[in-house]
Formats: C-alpha cells, sequence, structure tokens
C-alpha cells in the first residue's frame, strides 16, 4: 500500500450521549401531583383599593358621598413627617375603606337574606350582624372626626403657644436692648454732671487763683514803691543830718512834705486799689453766683433725668431678675461647653502624639510595603511565565487526550472487523493526521 493511499471506510451512526442536564429531574411542573393551593378555603372580605389604586388598575371608580362639604382639619394621618419615606393613609381613604367594608357586609348579608325562609329561624340572628357592624362602624368614625378636631384644636393651640413664646423672647431681646441703652444713657448724665460740675470748680478756683495774684502783686508794688522811697528818704536824711547844712536842712523839711505827700499819695492808692478790689471781688462773686445757679439748675435737671432713670433701672431690674435664672442656666452650659473643649483640645493634642508615631509606623510599613511590592512583581513576572508554560503544556496534553479518545471510539466502533492501519509520514503536520483520524471513522 502506498503511504499517500487514503481510505474512508463508512461507519455506522454513534448512538448520542446523555448528556448530564438531559438525565436531571426535569419534571413538569404543571404536573398533577405538584400542584400548588391556590386558596386558603374560605372567603375574605373584600377590600376595594383606594382612589389612587383604582387609576393606576384602570378600574371604574366608586363615588362616595362625604358628609359635609366644608374644609375639615387636617388629621395626623394626613401629615406625613416631612422626610419619612413611610407611607401613612390619608383619613379619606380610611373612611372609604371602612364605608367600603359595610357596603361588602351589607351585600353579603342581601344575598344571605333570600334563603331565611328555607334555613329557619335559627339564622335569623345572622342577618342583624350588618346593622350592628354598621353602627359600630358609624360609632367608630364620630370617633375618628372627635379625635382629628381635637388634635386640630390641639395643634392651634400649639401654633398660639409658640407664637406667644416666640412675642415673649422678642420682648425679652427688646427689653434687654432698652436695659442696656438706659444704662449707657445713665453712665452719659452722670459723666456729664460730673464734667461740668468739675469745669465749674476749676473755673472758680482759677478766678480766685487770679484775683489772689492780683491782690499779692498790688500789695507787693505798693510795698516796694514805700520800701524804695523810705529808703530813699533815710538815706537823704542820714546825709542831711551828717552834714548839717541849712540848705539840707530846707531839702531836709521838702522831702518831709514830700514824705508826707507820697503817704497820702499811698492811702490814696490803698484805698483805690482796695476799691477795685472789692470791685473785682463783686463781679468775681456775682460771677460765681450765676455759674452758681447755671450749676443748681443743670445739677437739678440732672438729678430729675437720674431719678427717672434710676425708677426706669429698677423697673428693668425686676424684669431682668427673672431672667437671671436663664443666664445663669446659659453661663453653666457655657462652662460645660468650655470643659468639653477643653477635653478634645487634650484628646486632640494626645492624637496629635498618636498620629506622630502611626505616620512613623506607617513609613516604615510603606517601605517595607514597597519591597514586597517589587518582590510581588517579580513573583508575579515568574508566574506568569511558569503559567505560559503550564498553559503550553494543558494544551499539548488536551491535545493528546482528544486524539486518544478519538482513537479509542474508533476501536471500540470497529468492533470484530479487520482493522485498516496508516502509515503516517514524519513530516505531515498534526492537522494531517487528524484529518486522516476523521477518514478512517
Amino acid at each position: 500500500m502506498s503511504d499517500s493511499t487514503r481510505t474512508v471506510i463508512s461507519l455506522p451512526a454513534r448512538k448520542r450521549r446523555r448528556v448530564l442536564e438531559d438525565i436531571g429531574n426535569n419534571g413538569d411542573p404543571n404536573s398533577p401531583g405538584k400542584a400548588h393551593r391556590k386558596s386558603l378555603g374560605f372567603d375574605l372580605v373584600s377590600i376595594p383599593a383606594t382612589e389612587t389604586e383604582k387609576d393606576s388598575k384602570g378600574l371604574p371608580e366608586k363615588v362616595i358621598n362625604t358628609d359635609s362639604d366644608t374644609v375639615k382639619p387636617q388629621a395626623p394621618a394626613d401629615m406625613n413627617t416631612h422626610g419619612s419615606s413611610i407611607p401613612t393613609i390619608r383619613r379619606n381613604d380610611r373612611i372609604e375603606r371602612f364605608l367600603s367594608i359595610n357596603e361588602s357586609l351589607n351585600r353579603k348579608s342581601s344575598i344571605n337574606a333570600f334563603g331565611d325562609d328555607l334555613r329557619g329561624p335559627a339564622y335569623m340572628g345572622k342577618a342583624a350582624r350588618p346593622s350592628i357592624s354598621k353602627a359600630a362602624l358609624d360609632k367608630l368614625v364620630g370617633t375618628a372626626k372627635t379625635l382629628d378636631s381635637q388634635i386640630y384644636a390641639a395643634k392651634e393651640k400649639l401654633s398660639y403657644t409658640q407664637e406667644e413664646a416666640y412675642a415673649l423672647r422678642k420682648l425679652h431681646r427688646a427689653l434687654q436692648n432698652e436695659y442696656a441703652a438706659l444704662e449707657v444713657a445713665l453712665d452719659e448724665q452722670k459723666a456729664k454732671f460730673e464734667y461740668v460740675l468739675q469745669e465749674a470748680t476749676k473755673s472758680v478756683e482759677k478766678r480766685e487763683k487770679e484775683v489772689e495774684n492780683q491782690l499779692k502783686e498790688y500789695e507787693r508794688k505798693s510795698l516796694e514803691s514805700y520800701e524804695s522811697l523810705r529808703a530813699e528818704i533815710s538815706k537823704e536824711l542820714e546825709s542831711t543830718l551828717a552834714l548839717e547844712d541849712p540848705d539840707t536842712k530846707l531839702e531836709l523839711q521838702l522831702l518831709e512834705l514830700k514824705k508826707v505827700e507820697a503817704e497820702k499819695q499811698l492811702k490814696k492808692t490803698k484805698s483805690v486799689n482796695a476799691e477795685k478790689i472789692r470791685v473785682e471781688q463783686e463781679k468775681l462773686e456775682l460771677e460765681r453766683e450765676k455759674q452758681s445757679r447755671a450749676l443748681d439748675e443743670e445739677v437739678a435737671a440732672a438729678e430729675q433725668e437720674l431719678e427717672l432713670l434710676e425708677l426706669e433701672n429698677e423697673r428693668l431690674d425686676a424684669e431682668n431678675g427673672e431672667l437671671h435664672a436663664e443666664i445663669l442656666a446659659h453661663e453653666q452650659t457655657e462652662e460645660n461647653a468650655k470643659a468639653d473643649i477643653l477635653k478634645l483640645e487634650r484628646s486632640i493634642q494626645e492624637y496629635v502624639v498618636l498620629q506622630k508615631d502611626v505616620d512613623d509606623r506607617l513609613r516604615r510599613d510603606s517601605d517595607i510595603l514597597r519591597k514586597l511590592e517589587v518582590e510581588y512583581e517579580i513573583w508575579k513576572q515568574k508566574e506568569a511565565n511558569a503559567r505560559a508554560a503550564f498553559e503550553a503544556e494543558d494544551r499539548k496534553y488536551k491535545l493528546y487526550l482528544a486524539t486518544h479518545r478519538r482513537l479509542e471510539h474508533a476501536i471500540a466502533k470497529l468492533g470484530s472487523r479487520n482493522r485498516i492501519l496508516v502509515r503516517v509520514r514524519d513530516d505531515l503536520d498534526r492537522d494531517s493526521v487528524e484529518n486522516a483520524a476523521t477518514w478512517v471513522r
């Protein structure tokens, strides 16, 4: 047989193997033995959906007339809490459901009423149950409305109380501001009064000092002129007495006359100066009295205003006393807050120290991690190389298993038939071998 001869042998069709999925239990869920129970075995009172649910399902709505068209207070069920995702049943929907239950019971009682004559008097008592349920339902509806009105009244009272508390807080702030303004005005009036009093006192003292200085100056000048004249006359008198000259005596007499005249002039000057001093003193006295009266008037006005401010201050003190307890409470709260802040600062300081230690440890661990990452990359590359080699060998092994399995199947199917061997050249590739095996099958 030539090496290039290829023989095609027709083999019988092999059976299709059953896949594991076909062997599994794939029974029909609708089989009789697996039917599920669809009901509980008894009737329930049907509660229809709300209007919003009816609209969404496309069912006809049932119009229910309410007792009143007026706007009613909003019940707590109508007011869903802001920010809450919990659904709440509105009051109107609740009443509609109650009425729907009542109508359902009435329909069932009307259906049962047709068989009362046939069933006998034992069933007559059952016909009265819907009316009792209706009365109880009406009572519940009335109670719900009463509770809604009470809740509305409580809400109104709470709102009024909150507004009143807000007004009181506003009045309290206004009184505090007014009290502070009056304290500032009182301090300003006191400072103004003290300033005016000090200025008046300084002015009077300054004027008195000026008058005293003028008097001392006049007295000093008078004494100086008197002493100078006296010294001059004494010298001339001594010189005259020493010479004993008639001319000198005559001149001495003239000098004595001048002395007498000078003394008269001195007395006259003293009297004139005394008159001037008296006039100046009277002027100063009048001016001081005028300033004193003006100061007295200002002091009286300031005292009157001070009395008014003190009365207002007393009133504000009385009002402020009521707020003192609250201020103390706020101060206590502030002290507690300061203590908490100190604790927090200590905690922050401890945290800073701890963070520094953690940062040091983190830097050391980061260095170790970088080294480990380098080693990990090296091992990862080694793993990739090993995986590539493994996959290549695995592909070879799988190809070998596939070829081996095909040969085993071919041998098993041939059975007692004659075997045909095919020589394959070394230069043929693997695809040629597989094709030859396919042709043999």
